[in-house]
């Protein structure tokens, strides 16, 4: 490549594309209130699977995963569900928001789904279900000799 030809990535005309539509939105309730969340574009999904994939610190997985839902609601809402968060008498907490991310996930990406019905039902299994063989480990320590 000479040294004046740079690849680029990314193209600014294209800025805001991959967002998801108003259709995409979901509402949900956190306790006594509505909020609406929005459709990420596959550049934050990418994200959050890099957060919840990586190797590391639970705690710094963690964070990555609410900087992501946080992304994910308007300014106000953002503020009220960090005020829940930090609330310890709120009855909102860090395993409610984990459960809200599963299931928007889930709606975005059409799952929980039921198979059509020109398909095949999962096989029932013949026998019974093992955990592999165990053996029984002896010992051939050699006998002192005299």
């Amino acid at each position: 490549m000479a040294t004046g030809d740079v690849k680029q990535f990314g193209d600014a005309a294209r800025k805001g594309t991959d967002e998801g539509s108003e259709d995409d939105d979901i509402t949900v309730k956190f306790l006594d209130r509505e909020v609406t969340v929005h459709s990420p574009g596959s550049g934050a999904l990418a994200y959050l699977a890099m957060a919840v994939a990586g190797a590391g610190n639970d705690m710094v997985q963690l964070g990555q995963a609410i900087n992501f839902i946080m992304s994910i609601f308007e300014p106000d809402d953002q503020r009220y569900v960090r005020g829940l968060l930090l609330d310890r008498q709120s009855g909102f907490d860090a395993e409610d928001l984990m459960e809200f991310a599963m299931y928007v996930v889930e709606e975005w990406s059409s799952r929980p789904t039921n198979p059509s019905t020109g398909s095949s039902r999962p096989r029932q299994a013949t026998g019974a279900r093992t955990t592999g063989a165990t053996r029984k480990v002896t010992s051939n320590s050699s006998r002192s000799r005299s």
